[in-house]
């Protein structure tokens, strides 16, 4: 009774202390306009939220990028919204597992050579019947991205050479929870591929790392942060924006991180830390 009551105390002061409604947030960001220069970059599924903003940020930085997805609606409305020279768009359905090799070296054709790719492309749904989208679910969220890489790293080793070139999968994260949803299952999963690729590629300088977002307010999320930021999961009491993944993911695709390899990096305002 004393714990239950003392538990609610905690929870109102918290609740007290973060006001349970966050409307503002500041992002501060790093200058770094040529940290990506000359490097040409895939990233799947980029068309918004988390794939976009990292497009955005990493022509910025000097990149040449293509961003792939399913609508070509959505892909026109990217390139609107980035409107560079620099950014490229391709259709591309990453479950499609007989286009790896066309679309990739498609993808390589239109940047003038391949130095990157992002996996970011990804489906999940929490309030459906598990059994109903179970395979949408793994075939998206990790056999998509295990064909992709494998033709990924054949392809640029043999454009490459042992100049190498980088893999960075986007996770969650949930892949670090206990779960019994597909989607925590999916990703998971994705961390174990993405530090066994790191471990058996590195001797071919080909680098392969993750990034495991917290709750974002990206669109399979659906969290207008214009109303309310607060995250109570989150140890900073609040969400993570696409931004601020956008920041780390080009640090990792720079060759100033060359030295971290098989590395999952949690951007989920300590949610991880339990």
């Amino acid at each position: 009774m004393i714990s239950q009551l003392l538990n609610k105390i905690r929870v109102f002061l918290q609740y007290m202390y973060t006001d349970g409604h966050i409307t503002k947030l500041t992002l501060s960001q790093i200058n770094y306009p040529k940290i990506l220069e000359d490097k040409k970059i895939i990233i799947t599924g980029g068309s918004d939220g988390i794939g976009l903003c990292m497009a955005k940020k990493c022509i910025e930085c000097g990149a040449k990028v293509v961003i792939t997805g399913r609508s070509i609606d959505k892909l026109k409305k990217a390139s609107l919204f980035i409107g560079s020279e620099n950014l490229f768009t391709y259709q591309w359905d990453v479950l499609d597992f007989d286009k790896e090799e066309s679309s990739i070296l498609e993808c390589a054709n239109m940047l003038g050579g391949i130095d990157a790719l992002v996996n970011n492309a990804a489906f999940v749904k929490f309030n459906s019947n598990p059994a109903d989208d179970y395979d949408m679910m793994l075939d998206t969220n990790l056999k998509s991205v295990y064909f992709i890489c494998k033709k990924f790293i054949e392809i640029i080793e043999r454009l490459n050479g042992f100049g190498g070139g980088k893999v960075l999968n986007i996770s969650s994260v949930n892949s670090f929870e206990a779960g019994d949803h597909p989607y925590f299952l999916a990703k998971a999963a994705l961390n174990t591929l993405t530090r066994g690729l790191a471990k058996y590629n590195i001797n071919k300088n080909i680098i392969v790392n993750g990034i495991a977002p917290g709750i974002c307010n990206a669109s399979v999320n659906k969290v207008d942060i214009e109303k309310n930021a607060y995250e109570g999961s989150h140890k900073n009491h609040r969400i993570t924006i696409p931004e601020e993944v956008a920041e780390l993911a080009v640090f990792l695709l720079s060759d100033a991180a060359n030295g971290i390899v098989g590395q999952i990096i949690g951007v989920d305002g300590g949610r991880s830390c339990n």
